[in-house]
């Protein structure tokens, strides 16, 4: 595992607290299969499954039955065997083998869905009998799919992005999304929800006030789905903050919304990011977006203050630049 960006808590996992503008290798001998970046900390899977994290620890994101913050990868307590691993603002939450969903850290807002508010320091079960095939965690709330493809999320409900056409403030338990879709993918936002439906067209919900939700139509926002402007079909989408991205099938990205280009209001509907080639993933940060090329270059754009586009610079860039 490699990072690059703001480091004051651990973050990148090289047992320093210096912000890197490249690259920098996690430490450990570990074998990852996937990475998910929090705010303020970093979860991965071994070849295993089980999980490790590092970085900010005050809320028990770690999963390592502490408040300790960690500059080097910590085992996730609890034995299980994860095969999908997503990063809140300050929680955490995995699926296992059986598609069972547990989550840990931060509970105000109902984010772990085991019916409390409480702060958790080890993985708990969400409630319910669901099987989930993904998961999806941001700011205040978290989604998942199931294997029919229907869409459950939970937590904090302000802006309408947990889609069950209410006016609750939070759930603390998964509610069902609205609307009758099958989604193959989801994605969270700030206060914003996205997924791709089996036809690859995408959906949001939530709040628009960035336009987040890529569509005219919506002005504040909407608590069920509604679809996203234009005639394209997607294979890959990813949100976070205010803004939303997504791949074609030709590789070409796609761009919506708020902190779109180093921070410039970014289009209410989706707009093809300029680019050399093809992407084959996407993945949002904050206030920027980063991208892997059919090379396995990774490309990012977007704010560049704690050197988070990882080209050895802390300017900002529009479009995409080269990681080093």
């Amino acid at each position: 595992a490699w990072c690059w960006g703001a480091n004051g808590y651990g973050q990148l996992g090289d047992d320093s607290n210096v912000d890197r503008l490249t690259p920098a290798a996690v430490a450990g001998s570990h074998t990852f299969t996937q990475i998910a970046a929090g705010y303020e900390h970093t979860c991965a899977l071994d070849t295993s499954g089980a999980a490790w994290c590092w970085g900010k620890n005050d809320v028990g994101m770690l999963g390592d039955n502490s408040t300790t913050p960690r500059r080097i990868p910590v085992a996730v307590l609890g034995s299980h065997t994860f095969t999908q691993i997503a990063a809140g603002y300050a929680f955490t939450c995995a699926l296992d083998t059986t598609g069972a969903a547990w989550c840990w850290g931060w509970n105000g807002n109902g984010t772990l869905g085991d019916d409390s508010t409480t702060n958790r320091m080890i993985p708990t079960a969400v409630v319910g009998s669901h099987t989930y095939t993904q998961i999806s965690a941001s700011h205040v709330h978290t989604c998942a799919l199931d294997t029919t493809g229907a869409a459950w999320c939970w937590g904090s409900n302000s802006g309408g992005m947990l889609g069950d056409n209410t006016l609750a403030a939070l759930r603390t338990l998964p509610v069902a999304v609205v609307g009758g879709h099958s989604y193959t993918q989801i994605t969270t936002g700030f206060a914003h929800t996205c997924a791709l439906d089996t036809d690859n067209h995408a959906w949001c919900w939530g709040n628009n006030g960035d336009g987040a939700l890529g569509s005219v139509l919506i002005t504040d926002g909407s608590h069920v789905p509604i679809a996203v402007d234009g005639a394209s079909t997607f294979t890959q989408i990813a949100a976070r903050n205010t803004h939303t991205c997504a791949l074609d099938a030709a590789g070409g990205a796609w761009c919506w919304g708020e902190l779109l280009s180093g921070g410039i209001t970014g289009p209410r509907v989706p707009t093809l990011v300029p680019s050399t080639g093809a992407y084959t993933r996407i993945a949002g940060g904050f206030s920027h977006t980063c991208a892997l090329d059919a090379d396995g270059g990774a490309w990012c754009w977007g704010l560049n203050g704690k050197g988070q586009l990882g080209d050895g610079t802390i300017g900002d860039s529009p479009t995409p630049v080269a990681v080093h």
